[in-house]
């Protein structure tokens, strides 16, 4: 009972104190700006940065002071408790981490080099905290940048070590700049150039923002590119319903990774040019041919040559792994079906309805997801099985978080020649905050010590 009075004086001691920092802090940084973000050199491939001060500043109102959440209160609570037998580690004051913090990479000698531009308070503790082996480090004038020397550039420490001495003395023509700063709620924006998705995406580049309110978490983008951007032929997909997902963003790499997994079992999947999908959870089932996972799904295949859908399910390592019985028409196992059909020469479905829903879009979508992402946690196998899955923390951690989600709406289109637009929403449950939500996740899921 002392012990819990005790813990109960400690957090609230502690949210005291967080509550005078938070606004210490805001009244501190509050006409400062900071320049990190000019440090990005000019040829960097790709740059993030982390908005120390709205993330401080959501965290603590949000998490803390709005809701008083009394589950992350408890959650908090036992990790003190923890933490009481372990060592604290020292904490180093050479960061700013109220300022913000920029991950970045740039290419040297055919390879790439990560590295980070940070705000620095204390040079010398930065210097000290950064002498070590594997590590090349300059600061100058408040602005620190670190890299990890990669084993097969350890020969051009010297070249590295010039690179970090330019970044901190010089501000360039950062590709951040190009992005909105300081917009409503934003705590992350980004920038990637580069190749992407094969020849078409050549010589591309990327941002994007990440903003935070009350009860969603946006994302925003453009991808520009200098070449040619062609665009998507319109093709039939399913009408959303449960998780949606469709795309026609398919490098041939990732067919190809996939294939190399598949040919195991002696299937070599067609090449394709698109795929629609509805998730509506999957069936744990016991039959004659074993313990069996049946995904309840609609999916629709779109293939970049003419298939047909019994080369496909006629394949009898295919057979052998689900443990099915190929019927006119259907996938049968004891006390359960899968429809297929073949729509046209190069289109295939296979799903839990026998006719399924098809429509085109409008534009020129090219990524589609959007729905209550619950179905894909979802698991029907019985009492057994409910009960073995909810043993495990990231099981019960990840049913929860996604149960606090209304809905994700994920959209990538081509808007115009040569640029696309990206925007993704995750919209809350009423009373649900994005930040409560993910803390409790970490806390519960045992992800993180």
């Amino acid at each position: 009972m002392k012990q819990r009075l005790l813990n109960t004086l400690l957090i609230t001691v502690l949210l005291g104190f967080l509550w005078s920092v938070f606004f210490i802090a805001r009244f501190l940084l509050e006409e400062e700006v900071s320049t990190v973000h000019l440090h990005v050199p000019e040829e960097a491939t790709f740059a993030l940065e982390l908005d120390g001060r709205s993330i401080s500043s959501s965290i603590l109102t949000s998490t803390l002071f709005e809701t008083r959440d009394e589950e992350i209160i408890q959650l908090v609570e036992e990790q003190l408790a923890k933490k009481t037998t372990k060592e604290t580690p020292e904490v180093s004051d050479a960061i700013d981490y109220l300022s913000p913090v920029i991950f970045f990479q740039v290419p040297i000698n055919g390879r790439t080099l990560n590295g980070w531009i940070v705000s620095v308070n204390n040079a010398s503790a930065f210097q000290k905290q950064f002498s070590v082996p594997g590590i090349v480090s300059a600061v100058h004038d408040h602005i620190g940048v670190v890299f990890k020397l990669p084993v097969r550039l350890k020969n051009k420490r010297s070249i590295v070590q010039k690179i970090a001495s330019e970044i901190v003395l010089k501000k360039g023509k950062s590709p951040l700049l190009s992005i909105p700063k300081n917009e409503k709620g934003q705590i992350i924006r980004f920038y990637l150039s580069g190749k992407f998705w094969g020849s078409e995406f050549e010589r591309a580049f990327s941002t994007a923002q990440l903003a935070l309110s009350d009860d969603a978490l946006t994302l925003t983008g453009v991808l520009v590119g200098e070449g040619q951007l062609a665009p998507k032929p319109k093709w039939e997909q399913l009408k959303p319903k449960g998780f949606h997902l469709s795309s026609s963003l398919l490098p041939p790499s990732a067919i190809d990774s996939l294939n190399k997994l598949t040919s195991d079992y002696g299937l070599i999947l067609p090449p394709l040019s698109g795929f629609s999908m509805n998730y509506f959870g999957t069936k744990i089932i016991t039959h004659s041919g074993g313990v069996i996972a049946v995904p309840q799904m609609e999916l629709l295949l779109h293939c970049a040559k003419p298939f047909k859908v019994d080369t496909l399910l006629n394949a009898y390592q295919l057979q052998d792994i689900f443990k099915y019985e190929k019927l006119k028409g259907k996938l049968h196992w004891d006390n359960e079906d899968l429809f297929y059909k073949q729509i046209d020469e190069r289109t295939i479905y296979v799903g839990i309805n026998e006719t399924p829903s098809l429509y085109i879009p409008i534009s020129s979508q090219w990524l589609l997801a959007k729905g209550s992402i619950t179905p894909l946690l979802a698991v029907d196998g019985g009492k057994i099985v409910q009960a073995i899955l909810e043993m495990l923390p990231i099981y019960r951690s990840s049913q929860a978080w996604a149960r606090s989600m209304k809905d994700v709406d994920v959209s990538v289109k081509r808007t115009k020649k040569g640029q696309v637009e990206m925007s993704a929403k995750i919209t809350m449950q009423p009373g649900k905050k994005p930040l409560n939500e993910l803390l409790k996740f970490m806390l519960t899921s045992e992800l993180i010590d």
